[in-house]
């Protein structure tokens, strides 16, 4: 589990710019070596050509223009008014966990019990995941594992 941990950086670049890279590349050279479909001597019209690629490009693109529409949304929201901090602003809000996927992640966490390897600890306004017994000492407020504590004596299971 420790190398596991120690790979999350690592893989979280290869996930979110090497994959993606990749993928756009593969994407381009097919296009680029593109011949129109042929069975024997016929060669389907373009139209027919046309539709196989639409119908291809359905489950693919979505993403890409889900990704950049809610960028673009919270962009324009965004009173920032130097561009370079706005952009980086909007990037660290749009890739942030959102408070639902938290409260899910939080609520396997307490199926888990004991079990768990993590941690949530309330920080501002957001809930902060940690590696168990890696989260920073002080006053603990959050979930762990099970309920709302003010400190470690506190803790109780649901």
């Amino acid at each position: 589990n420790k190398i596991l941990y120690k790979l999350k950086k690592p893989m979280s670049v290869f996930y979110c710019g090497l994959s993606p890279l990749v993928i756009f590349i593969i994407f381009i050279f097919s296009w680029h070596n593109y011949e129109p479909l042929k069975k024997g001597s016929y060669i389907y019209p373009a139209w027919a050509n046309g539709i196989g690629w639409i119908i291809a490009m359905l489950g693919i693109l979505p993403v890409p223009f889900t990704a950049i529409y809610v960028y673009a949304k919270a962009y324009m929201a965004n009173p920032i008014p130097d561009m370079q901090d706005r952009v980086k602003d909007t990037l660290r809000e749009t890739t942030r966990h959102t408070v639902e996927w938290r409260q899910n992640a939080i609520r396997l966490n307490n199926k888990d019990g004991e079990k768990s390897n993590f941690e949530y600890r309330q920080e501002g306004d957001r809930m902060v995941r940690y590696r168990r017994g890696q989260a920073p000492e002080g006053k603990m407020s959050g979930f762990v594992n099970g309920g709302m504590v003010s400190s470690k004596d506190d803790f109780t299971p649901m």
